[in-house]
């Protein structure tokens, strides 16, 4: 009788233990274990801002003019960084968180002296199909003879890709050309000065 009584108590006992420890349990805040898909999507986010900070730290990055690294270099020549060349051919080019948009001045003389037939100017068109995000455009010109504008891409990758302003506009196409072959790990634009010492060394003993 004893241990029948002893045995229900124990059971009680359990049974309360239990309520308890079920009734701390909900009580505790709710945890929520991200599902695999969730894991995946924070990890990619984490990545592109990753890339994203790399990016920024690049382009804020300056570089100093080292002329032994001329893709060109050419015996008794030297090199320096000059002042930046600004013509205004009546073309502008905006980046925006690494795309391009194109605007034009259809009355600009320059413009006029090579698309003669545009009359109404373009406002911000986005140029597409480069292979990477832009960090950095150039005015330039590009090919011998008929020098039309070209405007210059340097690239996240370190490419640069071009587009032919004169086809763009005339055909209506805002797209990039392509990369320039052979062109890889640019790291800044830059004009440069070249100054052929041979000949400046003759021309100053012919005067004296």
């Amino acid at each position: 009788m004893i241990k029948n009584v002893i045995i229900v108590i124990e059971t009680i006992c359990i049974i309360v233990l239990l309520i308890v420890c079920m009734n701390f349990y909900n009580r505790l805040p709710a945890t929520i274990v991200p599902s695999n898909e969730n894991q995946t999507a924070n990890l990619q986010e984490n990545k592109e801002t990753e890339k994203e900070n790399k990016t920024e730290n690049s382009i804020g990055k300056e570089y100093s003019f080292d002329a032994d690294k001329m893709k060109v270099k050419l015996d008794e020549m030297t090199y320096e960084e000059s002042e930046k060349i600004e013509e205004d051919t009546g073309i502008r080019i905006e980046l925006e968180d690494g795309e391009a948009y194109l605007s034009t001045d259809s009355e600009n003389e320059m413009l006029l002296a090579f698309l003669p037939n545009e009359k109404k100017d373009i406002e911000h068109e986005k140029i597409t199909d480069f292979h990477t995000t832009i960090r950095e455009v150039y005015y330039g010109y590009f090919g011998n003879g008929d020098m039309m504008p070209t405007l210059f891409f340097l690239m996240e990758d370190g490419t640069v890709e071009y587009v032919n302003a004169k086809e763009m506009i005339e055909n209506k196409k805002y797209q990039s050309s392509g990369k320039i072959k052979n062109l890889k790990n640019i790291v800044a634009f830059a004009d440069v000065s070249a100054t052929d010492e041979l000949r400046s060394r003759l021309s100053n003993s012919c005067c004296h």
